[in-house]
């Protein structure tokens, strides 16, 4: 009783597994015919039991009657569609207890949909094989210490490497010593413990030729089925066209920048630039209550310098006017600028009537000192400078316009009374 309750749970396996059970003599007449025999070979037991296991399964007569021992064989057929259809056979002779062959029993299984599946897997390998072979960004695999596991050939060009096995062995590449800052690659491996990935994260790479890698990563951690971090995949994007492009870019802008508030011809701040300063100088003189100070020259008789030396001359004389007025007004907080045509300015912050009216001064003196010839001239043989210069605390009453209009008075002034001279015009 109790060999037939396992004869029957075993029946019951087969039958929840889809196996097919089959039992023969020795003469290979079917015997013993399992429901999932039915459904696998499409006979009833009444019509498999008509039939000989070798006409049945596939395999021939002599190998099933030379059967001594457990064997396992593979066979494929075609179905009636034309479509593979793949069979494993588990062949076992049987043999009562004196030892005499009884017959045959198979198992059969269909596995065409295990085949399928391995080939489609195989297939789904070879694609991302070629992927990452080919891919036109850096791969690769590394755990949590920094050790290599996987590396494709892009990340080995990228970083000047003929192939990817220098990553691969521990004792040349650790993943974090790619990182040209290591203050980048500790901020790298934070991100990625923190927030479990890490996108868009730009950062240098050492590049073995010495040419400057600019990067964008993207790094996902990868964990087992315990939960626990196991180490990271990567990708790795090389930027460094974009990186200089935006620094040519930058580099344009800044020189853009610099032309719009820089005299052309003279190279000192232009007529925007000091209307700027002066106007941001007013606002901060305003507010603590400072004494600001303006100067406005003009060089002596400059037509007629033009008239008599050629334009090409008179430019010169501007640019030599101009380095010697700002070299004059020295101070780092002050501001020399070409006003206009021979006119020039100074804002001198923090500065009373005495300190504005030295500095007019010294600019008469650092001029005449340059002794450019001006047969010209009506004040001297050498070019002069009539300079006009005002100061005052700012309030809301007036405005830089105001203190401008004086300082211009004070250079009419000087024009009027003789130039080559400085004078002071206060509010």
């Amino acid at each position: 009783m109790k060999l037939l309750d396992r004869v029957h749970a075993l029946g019951n396996l087969f039958g929840l597994a889809e196996m097919a059970y089959i039992e023969s003599d020795n003469d290979l007449n079917i015997i013993t015919w399992n429901n999932g025999a039915s459904k696998l070979f499409k006979y009833s037991e009444q019509e498999a039991t008509s039939m000989t296991l070798d006409a049945l399964v596939l395999i021939s007569k002599t190998e099933l009657l030379g059967c001594i021992k457990p064997e396992e064989v593979t066979k494929t057929v075609l179905d009636e569609n034309g479509n593979k259809i793949w069979y494993d056979f588990f062949i076992t002779p049987i043999i009562n207890i004196k030892g005499e062959k009884l017959g045959i029993s198979i198992l059969v299984k269909d596995i065409s949909k295990e085949i399928q599946i391995n080939t489609d897997l195989k297939e789904f390998r070879k694609q991302l094989q070629q992927i990452y072979e080919f891919a036109p960004v850096g791969i690769c695999k590394a755990d949590m210490e920094g050790k290599f596991i996987l590396a494709n050939s892009e990340l080995a060009w990228m970083l000047g490497y003929d192939s990817p096995d220098v990553f691969i062995n521990k004792k040349k590449k650790n993943f974090y010593s790619i990182f040209a800052d290591s203050k980048k690659a500790d901020e790298f491996k934070n991100f990625l413990k923190e927030a479990d990935e890490v996108n868009r994260f730009r950062c240098e790479l050492n590049n073995k030729n010495g040419t400057p890698l600019w990067t964008v990563f993207y790094a996902r951690i990868e964990r087992d089925k315990d939960y626990r971090i196991t180490g990271f995949n990567g990708f790795v994007i090389d930027i460094s066209e974009t990186i200089r492009a935006e620094n040519a870019l930058k580099d344009a802008n800044e020189t853009l920048m610099l032309l719009s508030v820089q005299d052309g011809l003279t190279k000192i701040p232009n007529r925007r630039k000091f209307d700027e300063f002066l106007a941001n100088e007013w606002a901060r003189h305003n507010r603590d209550k400072n004494e600001l100070a303006v100067i406005i020259c003009d060089i002596d008789f400059f037509k007629f310098y033009n008239d008599t030396y050629g334009h090409q001359e008179g430019d010169d004389c501007l640019i030599k006017v101009a380095k010697a007025i700002k070299d004059t007004v020295f101070r780092p907080a002050d501001l020399a600028a070409r006003y206009g045509g021979e006119e020039f300015s100074v804002v001198l912050p923090l500065t009373d009537a005495k300190g504005a009216l030295k500095v007019a001064k010294n600019l008469n003196k650092c001029i005449e000192n340059l002794k450019l010839e001006h047969k010209s001239s009506k004040v001297a043989k050498y070019v002069t400078l009539s300079v006009g210069t005002s100061s005052t605390i700012p309030n809301k009453d007036i405005s830089f316009e105001d203190l401008l209009l004086r300082a211009d008075e004070a250079l009419y002034e000087a024009k009027k009374t003789g130039r080559n001279k400085a004078v002071y015009k206060p509010f």
